[in-house]
């Protein structure tokens, strides 16, 4: 499997405080190491969660250091869900699970102006109880993605619409992972 029991590559033992503090980089890619983590190609050290996510890319050994950011063993890219000028759109997402966890989503897209603004909002609450007391995780996120058309560009032959993207978040989580 990917799991290696530790988040340092250059380790040669388990190193378990690390694995608890980092749990995102207790994976490997073709036996060498830690792949590297990123966010639209971004580095990251922001947790994944599929709450915010559209795609997720593994590009595996040397070939993702063309991106630039990779490590030979490989890069991770979580691409965020962007805002849609075309259509409203939007679901809720509610799960329940041994020991009182709970997770609860949303994800909203609104057209402000059609084919011009649109904003996107996705929201995280996790509660994530375990068997061995007192291990938890608590995780609240909110996320906000823009996008802007700023000129259409109607009288070019190559040239696409002008678009302006930015998106935020912000999160909190608390945590006593088990041993």
């Amino acid at each position: 499997g990917n799991y290696v029991g530790y988040a340092s590559s250059t380790a040669n033992r388990s190193d378990t405080d690390e694995a608890r503090t980092n749990p995102q980089a207790n994976q490997r890619v073709r036996g060498i190491g830690s792949a590297t983590l990123t966010r639209n190609f971004f580095l990251t050290e922001i947790p994944f969660d599929t709450y915010n996510s559209s795609r997720l890319t593994v590009n595996r050994g040397p070939n993702a250091i063309l991106f630039g950011v990779g490590s030979p063993s490989g890069i991770l890219d979580n691409s965020l869900t962007r805002a849609s000028l075309g259509r409203d759109m939007g679901e809720v997402g509610l799960r329940f699970g041994g020991n009182e966890s709970n997770r609860e989503t949303f994800n909203y897209n609104k057209v402000l102006i059609k084919n011009r603004l649109a904003i996107r909002l996705a929201g995280l609450r996790q509660s994530e109880n375990y068997n061995q007391k007192p291990a938890f995780q608590d995780d609240q996120r909110l996320f906000a993605d823009v996008a802007a058309v700023l000129f259409k560009n109607e009288k070019s032959s190559f040239l696409g619409a002008t678009t302006l993207r930015a998106n935020f978040e912000s999160g909190k989580i608390d945590s006593n992972p088990p041993m």
